[in-house]
């Protein structure tokens, strides 16, 4: 199993599809991504080539005095089937920061 983590700082959607580009190349199982821009994740997941792509920033409820800042934070993606399940901590300042996964993984390849 190949996993990758990487810190995208915040990049917007040129430099989404170069990162993406990368991490096709590089063939990861498993990406566990920091500081994710909502805005470009899609041009990222497809220039990665993730057959699924899961931001924590799209799972947490937003509030009306979020901050853009509010907008990024951690995802996972891979290549097969999605995770059975996802979800946030609860009763933490920042969800977005840290997001849990349940995932299969299959034989080596």
């Amino acid at each position: 199993m190949r996993v990758v983590s990487w810190n995208l700082m915040f990049r917007g959607a040129a430099w989404a599809v170069r990162q993406g580009e990368l991490l096709r190349e590089l063939s990861p199982d498993l990406m566990l991504l920091q500081e994710v821009n909502l805005g470009s994740a899609g041009a990222l997941r497809q220039a990665a080539g993730a057959d699924w792509f899961i931001c924590a920033a799209d799972l947490r409820t937003r509030a009306a005095g979020d901050r853009s800042v509010r907008s990024r934070g951690v995802a996972i993606g891979g290549r097969g089937p999605g995770p059975r399940r996802t979800w946030l901590p609860v009763d933490v300042p920042l969800p977005e920061r840290t997001l849990l996964a349940e995932v299969t993984v299959e034989g080596p390849r």
